[in-house]
């Protein structure tokens, strides 16, 4: 397996500073020209924001256009980038990842998602629950739309569902991997994960590596090594292998 191709690493990056029009002059023109710029329209608003982390108001506009225009599939990767912003999930960092590397692709991209706390399981909640709305969003989107790889989107919105989709099912075991204060996993709270818990973290793990597809093979492929790792341990069923792969990555 080789590292992510330099203009798929760089997709959020491309969306992110995107080069929004004021009126008929980009942005970055107006300031280095100091030239006279007319109002800023939505769009352009919104993809301020979000640069700016002003993620409330980012998604206020965009769900306000998207519901406006739904039709309008352009703006669904830049809603759900900031869904996953609020979600903790650190744009920045996916130019390290690396499916060539020693540590697995599990690993690389939970070290920079959220953990839980356990003295306050609800932001975590709030947080998975954003990140699961970036994955829906996407999903609404006619595949052709998420296929499209143009600069308007950047690359293509599929790749973006597939580090979502990924980084949900992450999330979600998460949620059970709760550290006490002598540094071991939370037995009660790891006990409440249900047999329909692990199928579901299955399912999702599935689909982020059939979306990878012909787009990223090799991204594929080390998703769908990370459902083998869980496979492999010990269990009578999905939910007792869940917990094992839980208590060794945490040894």
């Amino acid at each position: 397996m080789t590292a992510l191709p330099r203009h798929e690493r760089l997709v959020f990056f491309i969306l992110l500073f995107f080069m929004g029009a004021c009126g008929q002059t980009s942005l970055i023109m107006c300031s280095v020209r100091s030239t006279y710029c007319v109002s800023q329209t939505e769009d352009e608003k919104a993809m301020l924001a979000l640069n700016d982390g002003d993620y409330a108001l980012a998604q206020q506009i965009l769900e306000a256009l998207i519901a406006k225009y739904p039709l309008e599939y352009f703006r669904y990767p830049r809603l759900a980038a900031t869904y996953a912003s609020e979600a903790g999930f650190l744009l920045t960092n996916i130019v390290d990842l690396n499916t060539s590397a020693s540590s697995s692709l599990f690993d690389q991209v939970r070290a920079f998602l959220p953990t839980p706390n356990a003295q306050d399981l609800g932001a975590f909640q709030g947080q998975l629950k954003k990140m699961g709305q970036a994955r829906s969003l996407l999903l609404l989107m006619p595949k052709i739309q998420r296929m499209q790889g143009t600069s308007f989107y950047g690359a293509s919105a599929e790749f973006q569902l597939v580090l979502y989709q990924f980084a949900y099912s992450i999330m979600f075991l998460n949620q059970f991997a709760v550290m006490t204060s002598s540094g071991k996993l939370d037995p009660k709270i790891l006990a409440t994960m249900t047999v329909a818990d692990a199928v579901l973290i299955f399912t999702n793990l599935a689909q982020a590596a059939q979306y990878a597809g012909l787009e990223n093979p090799s991204f594929g492929q080390a998703v769908a090594e990370v459902t083998t790792q869980i496979q492999a341990k010990d269990g009578a069923d999905d939910r007792a292998k869940m917990i094992q792969f839980l208590q060794t990555q945490n040894e």
